[in-house]
């Protein structure tokens, strides 16, 4: 549709039709006038067709022209307030003409003016149509009154002498055809302005309706929760814009599609809780846990027609559940553990120095002095184990520094590859963001990494494989850098997830099963987050978050 013109010759408020409509009134006005014309070419024809029609059918032709031109134009023009009263002047000009040219006093088609009266009055405004019927009832009568004056000479087309009419003819006849223009006219003005308020009021219904449509679907889509609907058959017939983003298919929709092929695990929607949390992975292959409520649609009589589904994406609400629990059981170990470290300290190191004091003092057989070096080393030992638990239970102040935690990162790497560990069958690849600048411990740091580092390297120590370190600004978590270290090893088991970052577990002969522990209390002391993703036989990724 075009756009319609808004100027100054817009029809004003009394005279507005919904444009539809009035487009409608006009083609059906178009539409009449070329059924009158073939009408009043045939009734010239067949009645004066002994006498000259060039004059009639000219008009006629005209009044098509003009008809046709009008039709081209109705689209575009059908607001504009000139355009309209061009069609109804010429109408009333055009009946005049044909009364005149057709006889005056004996034309047959005075009745034309009531049809422009008519649309006048759906057209227009009632003082227009007033005008209109004024100008009706005074040419007619001018022209039966000129013709009984013999001051005009219409053309009689009547092949018979027909006598001039007398002036009770001529007045009766002007009185009654006024009559009839003015009852037309305020009949017709009364009804249009029924009709054009009933129009105003069910075009004012629409656009309320149309608001209010426009409103629920606004407020549906931008609810920070999916919202799925579904019929009988589990054919989703809504889904809002969250449904689409939580599910990955912001280039699609989901409307048509069966709820089992997007969740498998509702493939049986019937016999589903009201509330229940599933698991799924997301389109990046990540663990995605999604909150449901179900709730039944009805009919107005009361029958089941279908369910609702509201949907939450959840996975980072239970993350910091699980790392809030996790927090508050290792707060209370460390406090423990720490005291328990330092009454361990105190008697290993007066066993220490009494063994060194009576080696150094003492002359023993070999193999007594190498009974009292094993002593030693495990002393050592031991005390190095309780330096790494008190670094657990309580970390070293931070020591700050801005700058950029990639070359931190590239510079780790360096030392990684020249490790033993790091054999042929490992390949590194790296990924990482320039210029991350952000505050934090480089030591503590290097330290989370280095931890990190090794256990990917161990998981992979028997099978090779491909170690891939990353870092990025994150977008899942606003506000962090996200550092995503992943092996393609061994995996770790499910039942041994929730408990890889608690003191002394390992699943490894030789671990302390503090390197997790450690590197979870330094990203802790950062205010960070750190988590992990694992599937046996295919690998581990460690995710850790540091703010910036």
């Amino acid at each position: 549709m075009v756009n319609k013109p808004t100027t100054a010759a817009t029809l004003r408020s009394d005279e507005q039709l919904p444009s539809v409509e009035r487009e409608q009134i006009l083609q059906w006005l178009a539409f009449l006038r070329v059924v009158v014309a073939f009408f009043i070419l045939g009734t010239t024809y067949f009645l004066y067709r002994s006498q000259s029609l060039i004059v009639p059918y000219s008009l006629i032709g005209v009044n098509v022209l003009v008809t046709l031109l009008s039709a081209v134009m109705i689209e575009r023009q059908a607001n504009n307030r000139l355009f309209v009263y061009f069609q109804i002047y010429w109408d009333f000009a055009f009946v005049s003409g044909l009364v005149y040219f057709t006889g005056g006093f004996d034309s047959l088609f005075s009745f034309l003016y009531i049809l422009t009266i008519i649309f006048a009055a759906i057209l227009t405004s009632r003082l227009h149509t007033n005008l209109i019927v004024l100008g009706c009832t005074f040419v007619y009568s001018l022209i039966l009154v000129l013709q009984y004056l013999r001051v005009v000479n219409p053309l009689n087309l009547d092949p018979l002498e027909v006598a001039l009419p007398s002036a009770s003819e001529v007045t009766v006849k002007c009185l009654l055809n006024a009559l009839a223009f003015f009852s037309s006219g305020l009949l017709a003005s009364y009804l249009a302005a029924r009709s054009k308020e009933a129009a105003r009021q069910i075009e004012q219904q629409r656009q309320a309706m149309d608001d209010l449509r426009k409103l629920n679907d606004s407020i549906v889509q931008s609810l920070p929760i999916g919202l799925i609907t579904v019929d009988a058959d589990g054919v989703i017939t809504f889904a809002n814009r969250n449904v689409n983003a939580m599910l990955g298919r912001e280039n699609g929709t989901c409307r048509g599609l069966n709820l089992a092929e997007l969740l498998p695990a509702l493939s049986d929607l019937g016999s589903h809780e009201k509330n229940q949390e599933i698991e799924r992975l997301s389109v990046h292959r990540q663990k995605q846990i999604l909150a449901l409520t179900f709730a039944d649609l009805q009919d107005t009589m009361g029958r089941v027609t279908g369910r609702m589904i509201t949907m939450q994406d959840v996975t980072a609400l239970r993350e910091l559940e699980q790392v809030a629990k996790y927090t508050d059981r290792q707060t209370a170990i460390a406090k423990l553990a720490a005291g328990i470290a330092h009454e361990i300290r105190n008697p290993l190191a007066s066993m220490s120095g009494s063994i060194q004091l009576l080696q150094s003092e003492l002359t023993l057989e070999p193999i007594h002095a190498h009974l009292m070096n094993i002593v030693l080393r495990e002393t050592d030992r031991l005390n190095n184990l309780i330096n790494d638990f008190l670094a657990y239970a309580r970390p070293t102040q931070r020591k700050d520094a801005v700058t950029d935690l990639s070359a931190v990162i590239a510079e780790q790497l360096g030392v990684l590859v020249n490790d033993p560990a790091f054999h042929e069958g490992i390949i590194l690849k790296k990924n990482l963001e320039k210029d991350l600048i952000c505050r934090f411990d480089p030591a503590q740091v290097r330290q989370i990494l280095w931890n990190l580092f090794l256990n990917a390297l161990q998981a992979m120590e028997e099978t090779g494989g491909t170690l891939t370190v990353s870092a990025r600004r994150s977008e899942r978590h606003s506000g962090f850098i996200e550092i995503e270290i992943q092996d393609t090893g061994k995996g770790i088991p499910s039942e041994y997830l929730g408990s890889i970052f608690d003191p002394f577990f390992t699943t490894k002969e030789k671990g302390t099963g503090l390197g997790l522990t450690i590197a979870y209390r330094i990203v802790e002391n950062h205010d960070g987050k750190i988590f992990v993703d694992s599937t046996p036989d295919r690998g581990t990724s460690f995710h850790v978050l540091i703010p910036g």
